[in-house]
């Protein structure tokens, strides 16, 4: 792993004798709270348990990391600062930031930068483990470091301390005087007394109504927790102990009927042995610290000290010798000095996780406070030797660390599939994936329902690979690119066209509810009677000619003289006997209105029209091409791009197919890019996943949501499970609630549903197979691709893959109009 961000700025500050050094961290967000525990472990559990369960589990890490820092040496001090700037003008605009900062003192700058670079190692890992719902970064600015430790010039400070008293134990719990005249505490002088401080307890509040207390004043507020390693002092340890010995002689003399008597004294013995036994394990210096450019409101203090620790009493059984606090002004010079400290008694490890602690998780956004609302997790990654250290897919991230993520090209055989709402990062993905397998040198083939990530890659080809790139643009008006649908080149591949131009309607139309057997019927027999069983060179036949098998008899008969196919001449033969053109007349419109876009929109024509096609897709993939296809879906509409998104993944099926007749070692890797694969016909896409591989072609498809998926059927499997069982690695992007739902079994039980509904742009989550190996699920971020666009260098690839690929449109207007009249000439020379 490494930082994300640099290193921390490290300032060395020398006063009397004295060097301070400091480096900081900035809270960069808090889980939101219900993504706390994990799906697992809040499986059918109650939330009120739930809840209770999470601060007992909180509370036990903030011990946790307190005592991992209990043996640093006395010279090393953690602050945390909570600075609220409010803007009472607007709400919304109030800010409370959150810094930890790590100091150590010493006499030689050199010894105190490298103490605090040498804890600041060890501290982050120790924040990650200790506090995860927290989300820290280093304040690499001087700037910055300087702003957080010391927002304003204070004027005022209070310290908040532990209450400190000598109880008499005749009356621990002092009582009021009842009768005439004012009231007055009695006491008896001739008592044992015992010198007692109510250790602090630490308070479930979720300092919601601090923040909200401190946010609605004039001036901007500081709280300092400071901490920071004590060495046990004798002392104290002899006041505890006379503490106990006062409390049990007290109680040995105690007549039997004074059983309240005997249990409060009781009760202070139990705290004292309590806290002995804590600081005997490990002590602390503690100090909590108010600081204002004004007067500080003795109401901001209660509201604090309420944040920390329960008020005494004996409310929900709690020891009435424990809580509470005193202030105490301080001069803000002296609370500003590191190694400061208000108390001399030392804080137990209880005491000091009671102060020393961030707010807990909010359901809910609060001014200021920044709530992530997804969860992060290492890649357990397992590099092996046949990794590609050139692909680099994702970044993964966590804690503030990351570590590219690589993928070896067996693992891309396997397949990716992408999933993410508009504008999480999908295109930013792909573009990036795109650009490395061209700098890389292989074949590579994108179609692109909209067109904007055409533009962009197309911007940042490398001058070497110009020559490579044909672009296929829907939208090209003066040189159109040719792309005959009815092209073949054996009778097997012309079945197989119709069967995969039936299904793409199919999946378009639902055929089941506007076609039925009687339309597959007239569909599969018109268009094999209009591709024939041989070529001819006189007429090509494309899709513009479709209409006319049913607009004209003297067209079909025309065709039937061209064809020896027995099948499609039985075909005519029925379609005879059962009606003839008054039959065809009632289902013509049915049919032909399937491919009206086609023969009316004159781009379109221009384009399906041209009697081959511009370029060979057995090329481009043996040859290492680079194919960017823009389908143009805002001009042409849904229906017209998907069918040729459909038809140009059917062309590159039977190009990988032909690959078998290659040795495995030759055969070229080739990676298709395909965006709103939903639009594919799921009998093509389960078959393509499946077969793909062998051939070495892999697939990367991207879309969406998940609905059209799931309503696609594959016999008794929907297209999504098909997706999930056989693509190799799954990312996932911010998806909506149902979508989320449907994905997060394929997260389980690293995240949930409400992880993917939370998070960021260009963050996700990913499942991966490497080497064979499924791994745990991770997070992720992308990142751009370092190449810059050209606009220039987008214009020249257009220009050149135009003149080397398109025809001009005149020229394909007149080969059109050739074929409209080629059967009728020849017909009359007869």
């Amino acid at each position: 792993m490494r930082e994300q961000r640099h290193f921390p700025q490290i300032i060395a500050l020398r006063t009397k004798g004295r060097v301070e050094a400091v480096a900081g961290m900035k809270l960069g967000s808090l889980l939101k709270r219900d993504l706390l525990v994990s799906p697992l472990d809040g499986k059918d559990m109650p939330e009120s348990t739930l809840w209770t369960a999470l601060l007992s589990r909180m509370a036990d890490n903030r011990k946790g990391l307190i005592h991992a820092i209990s043996s640093w040496p006395a010279n090393i001090t953690l602050e945390l600062h909570i600075n609220s700037i409010p803007d009472l003008s607007n709400k919304a605009g109030s800010r409370v930031l959150i810094s930890l900062f790590l100091k150590a003192f010493g006499q030689s700058v050199d010894q105190v930068k490298e103490e605090v670079a040498t804890r600041y190692l060890v501290l982050r890992p120790l924040l990650a483990a200790h506090w995860p719902e927290a989300e820290f970064f280093p304040v690499i600015s001087r700037k910055e470091l300087k702003a957080r430790t010391t927002p304003f010039q204070a004027k005022k400070a209070i310290a908040l301390c532990r209450r400190k008293e000598c109880l008499p134990l005749s009356a621990p719990l002092r009582r009021l005087s009842l009768g005439f005249g004012p009231m007055e505490w009695r006491q008896n002088t001739k008592d044992s007394t015992v010198k007692h401080i109510f250790p602090w307890v630490p308070s479930r509040d979720d300092w919601s109504r601090l923040f909200d207390t401190h946010l609605g004043q004039l001036d901007p507020l500081q709280i300092i927790i400071r901490l920071g390693p004590a060495r046990l002092r004798e002392e104290a340890v002899a006041e505890l102990l006379q503490t106990i010995r006062t409390c049990e002689t007290f109680m040995a003399g105690i007549h039997g009927h004074e059983i309240t008597l005997s249990r409060q004294v009781g009760l202070i013995r139990d705290v004292a042995l309590a806290h002995l036994a804590e600081i005997k394990e490990c002590s602390f210096n503690l100090g909590v610290f108010i600081l204002s450019p004004g007067a500080i409101d003795p109401s901001i203090t209660n509201v604090l000290e309420r944040s920390i620790t329960r008020l005494e009493g004996m409310a929900n059984d709690q020891n009435p010798f424990t809580g509470g606090f005193r202030a105490r002004e301080m001069d803000p010079k002296l609370v500003s000095k590191g190694n400061f400290f208000p108390e001399q008694d030392p804080f137990s490890i209880t005491e000091a996780g009671a102060a020393f602690r961030l707010p807990f998780p909010s359901l809910e956004d609060r001014p200021g406070l920044p709530l992530r609302r997804s969860r992060t997790s290492f890649a357990l990654v397992k590099p092996h030797s046949n990794i590609d250290e050139g692909f680099e897919l994702v970044i993964n991230e966590h804690y503030g660390m990351e570590q590219p993520i690589f993928m070896g090209l067996q693992d891309r055989l396997r397949h990716v599939f992408i999933i993410g709402q508009t504008g999480t990062g999908k295109s930013t993905l792909m573009e990036r994936m795109i650009m490395q397998d061209i700098r890389a040198g292989r074949g590579v083939a994108l179609i692109d329902p909209h067109g904007d990530l055409v533009e962009s890659v197309l911007g940042r080809i490398p001058r070497e690979r110009e020559d490579d790139v044909i672009l296929f643009d829907m939208l090209e008006s003066a040189r159109p690119i040719g792309f005959n649908l009815l092209e073949w080149k054996t009778i097997d591949e012309r079945d197989l066209i119709i069967d995969e131009m039936y299904q793409s309607l199919d999946r378009l139309y639902d055929m089941r509810q506007v076609g039925g057997p009687i339309f597959e019927l007239n569909f599969r027999g018109m268009l094999k009677l209009l591709m024939g069983d041989k070529h001819h060179n006189d007429f090509v036949p494309t899709v513009l000619e479709f209409t006319q098998c049913y607009l004209s008899a003297e067209f079909r008969d025309w065709l039937r003289k061209r064809t020896h196919d027995p099948q499609t001449l039985d075909f005519l033969k029925e379609l005879e006997r059962t009606g003839g053109d008054a039959s065809l007349a009632n289902l013509s419109p049915y049919i032909t209105s399937k491919f009206s876009r086609f023969v009316h929109d004159t781009r379109l024509t221009r384009i399906l029209g041209q009697e081959r096609t511009s370029f060979d897709f057995d090329e481009i993939m043996n040859e290492r091409k680079i194919l960017l296809v823009n389908l143009g879906k805002g001009r042409f509409g849904p229906y017209a791009s998907a069918l040729l998104a459909n038809q140009l993944v059917t062309r590159f099926k039977l190009a990988a197919m032909k690959r078998g007749e290659i040795p495995p070692e030759k055969r070229k890797e080739f990676f298709l890019y395909v965006d709103e694969c939903h639009n594919l016909p799921s009998e093509n896409f389960c078959e393509l996943l499946s077969e793909a591989r062998k051939f070495g072609m892999g697939l990367v498809l991207a879309t969406q949501y998940t609905a059209q998926l799931k309503a696609a059927k594959h016999g008794n499997m929907d297209l999504l499970s098909a997706i999930l069982g056989n693509v190799g690695t799954i990312l996932i992007f911010r998806l909506g609630h149902e979508d989320a739902i449907s994905m997060a079994p394929a997260l389980y039980p690293i995240f949930s549903s409400v992880d993917i509904t939370g998070l960021a742009n260009w963050h996700g989550y990913a499942r991966m197979q490497i080497n064979g190996d499924a791994t745990p699920p991770f997070s992720f971020k992308t990142r751009k691709d370092p190449s810059s666009y050209k606009k220039t260098t987008a214009r020249r690839i257009r220009t050149l893959s135009n003149r080397k690929y398109g025809c001009r449109a005149s020229t394909i207007d007149a080969q059109i109009r050739r074929r409209r009249t080629v059967w009728k000439k020849e017909q009359k020379t007869k």
